[in-house]
C-alpha cells in the first residue's frame, strides 16, 4: 500500500476525530472506529520494508513503557482495562506515522490536513465566541467558555497551541500564493483560538514552542535553506494584531463569580505559589485580588484561583496514590477508580477546605499532570519507561537538528515540546485527538529524518 494512501487515511482520521462535536458524535467513539481501518492498513506498513535503524530505535524505545505498564496491571489485577488497549493503538499510531512520513507526499497530504483542521476549528471557535454557535452546548461550561468542538477549553488550547509552530513553518516555506493565504489563515484562527480558550498553560508552552520554531526558521535563513517574503510576513503581523483585537473585546470566561478579560487571566497566573490564603488576610479581601470567575471567598479562605487550588489539591491526591504504591502503581487507568478513597482520605487537609463545593465532590479522571498521572497508575516504573522513550527518541531527533535539519523538522519538534510542557499542568496524551496529534507528530519527525539520514548514508 502506497505511503500516500496511508497518508490520506490517517489525515482524514485525524480530521474525523479532531471536528467531533459533542452534541454530534463522541469523540472517544469516532476514535475507535478510525482506528480500525488504520490497523488494516498499519498491518501493510508493519510488514513493509522499513530503515532498520528506525525499526531498532522504536522498538527499543517503546519495549520499558509497554513492559512497565503490563507489570502494573498484572500486580494489580486490572488486565480488563482498556486503557492498555488505548496505549497500544497509541504506539501503533507512532510506527504508522514514522513508516509513511519517509514519502514527501504523504508529509504534505498531512501538512495540508492539519491546516484544513485548524482553519474549521479555529473558525469555529470566533462563531462561538460571537454567540452564533448553531449547535447546542453539550458541555458543563454552557458558553461560559469556548471550546469549539472540544469537552473543555484547555483541550482546545493545547490543539491550538501546538499546532501554532508548524503553521508557521507552513507559511513561511510555502511557495504558492494560495498556499501561503490558506496557511496564514491557519496561524491567525489558530492564535485567536488559544486566546479564546484561556487556557494559562497552553498559552506559555505555545509561547516556547513558536519560539523553538523560530530558532529553527533563522538558522535556516542563515544558512540559505529559506528565503523570507517581508511583505508576506508583514501582512501575518497585520492579520494576527487584528486577531487579536477581536479575540480580546470580550471577556473569555464568566460565571457567577464574574467576568475575566484575556489580560486578568493571564495575570492570575501569578497566584501559583500561593492559590489562597487564610485568617486576617482573607478578611483584606476587598483590599486584595478581586472578586472574579478565577477568585473566590469561602468563609475565612480567600481562594485567589479556583483551578490552581483545585490542581494542587488533585497532584496531593495523586502524590497519596504514589506513597502507597511507589514502584508499580495502583494500576495502568485506573486512576479514577482509586481517586475518590484518596481523596476523601484528605478531607482534613487544608487545601481540601478551600476547595469550592462542586470541587470537593468531583471525581477526577485525571492528575492533571501527565508524569504524575503515568506514575501514580503505572509506578516508579511506568515514568521511567515513559521519560526513556521521550528522551531516546527526542535526543535522535535533536542530534539531526544540530547536523542541520529543515525549519519543518524544528517545527514538529517544537510541537512536541509544546506538548510535553503542556503536560506539566493538563493530560493531552490521554485525549483522543490531542494524544494521537501528539503521536503522530513524533512519528512524522522520526520518518522525515530517517529518510534523510538514510538517503545521506547511501550517497
Amino acid at each position: 500500500m502506497p505511503s500516500a494512501v496511508v497518508a490520506l487515511l490517517v489525515s482524514a482520521a485525524g480530521l474525523v476525530v479532531l471536528l467531533a462535536h459533542p452534541g454530534v458524535y463522541a469523540r472517544s467513539s469516532a476514535y475507535w472506529w478510525v482506528w480500525v481501518p488504520c490497523c488494516i492498513a498499519g498491518g501493510w506498513a508493519l510488514l513493509s520494508p522499513a530503515i532498520p535503524e528506525l525499526r531498532r530505535l522504536l522498538t527499543w524505545s517503546v519495549a520499558p513503557l509497554v513492559g512497565a505498564v503490563c507489570l502494573s496491571l498484572w500486580l494489580n489485577g486490572t488486565w480488563g482495562n482498556v486503557a492498555l488497549l488505548e496505549l497500544l493503538s497509541q504506539l501503533f499510531l507512532l510506527w504508522l506515522s514514522c513508516w509513511m512520513a519517509r514519502d514527501a507526499l504523504a508529509r504534505g497530504i498531512a501538512a495540508r490536513a492539519l491546516v484544513a483542521g485548524c482553519i474549521a476549528l479555529g473558525a469555529y471557535a470566533f462563531v462561538q465566541s460571537n454567540g452564533w454557535d448553531p449547535l447546542p452546548s453539550a458541555t458543563p461550561f454552557e458558553g461560559r467558555r469556548i471550546v469549539a468542538t472540544f469537552e473543555n477549553p484547555n483541550y482546545l488550547g493545547n490543539v491550538a497551541a501546538c499546532a501554532l509552530p508548524l503553521l508557521l513553518v507552513f507559511f513561511l516555506g510555502a511557495g504558492k500564493p494560495y498556499e501561503r493565504l490558506l496557511t496564514g489563515l491557519a496561524v491567525a484562527l489558530s492564535y485567536g483560538a488559544c486566546i479564546l480558550a484561556g487556557s494559562r498553560g497552553a498559552w506559555l508552552a505555545g509561547m516556547a514552542g513558536t519560539a523553538l520554531a523560530c530558532l529553527g526558521v533563522v538558522l535556516a535563513v542563515r544558512h540559505g535553506g529559506l528565503r523570507m517574503r517581508w511583505l508576506d510576513i508583514a501582512l501575518l503581523a497585520l492579520a494576527l494584531a487584528a486577531t487579536t483585537y477581536v479575540a480580546t473585546r470580550a471577556p473569555i470566561i464568566a460565571n457567577a463569580q464574574g467576568k475575566v478579560s484575556v489580560g486578568e487571566r493571564l495575570l492570575s497566573a501569578r497566584y501559583i505559589v500561593s492559590p489562597h490564603s487564610r485568617g486576617a488576610e482573607a478578611k483584606k479581601s476587598d483590599e486584595g485580588a478581586p472578586a472574579s470567575a478565577t477568585s473566590v471567598q469561602l468563609g475565612d479562605v480567600q481562594v485567589n484561583d479556583t483551578t490552581i487550588n483545585h490542581r494542587y489539591f488533585i497532584w496531593r491526591v495523586a502524590w497519596a496514590m504514589v506513597a502507597d504504591q511507589p514502584l508499580v502503581g495502583v494500576g495502568y487507568g485506573a486512576f479514577a477508580d482509586h481517586f475518590p478513597r484518596y481523596r476523601d482520605g484528605l478531607r482534613s487537609d487544608p487545601w481540601y477546605s478551600s476547595l469550592i463545593e462542586t470541587q470537593q465532590y468531583e471525581n477526577t479522571r485525571y492528575a492533571h499532570n501527565e508524569y504524575l498521572h503515568l506514575w501514580a497508575e503505572s509506578g516508579a516504573l511506568g515514568l521511567l519507561g515513559f521519560m526513556w522513550l521521550v528522551g531516546r527518541l527526542g535526543g535522535w531527533l535533536i542530534a539531526g537538528l544540530r547536523r542541520g535539519a529543515s525549519p519543518y523538522a524544528w517545527s514538529l519538534v517544537a510541537a512536541l515540546v509544546a506538548m510535553l510542557l503542556h503536560s506539566l499542568v493538563s493530560y493531552p496524551l490521554r485525549l483522543p485527538f490531542n494524544g494521537l496529534f501528539f503521536w503522530v507528530c513524533l512519528g512524522v519527525a522520526l520518518g522525515e529524518q530517517g529518510e534523510k539520514r538514510f538517503n545521506n548514508n547511501n550517497l
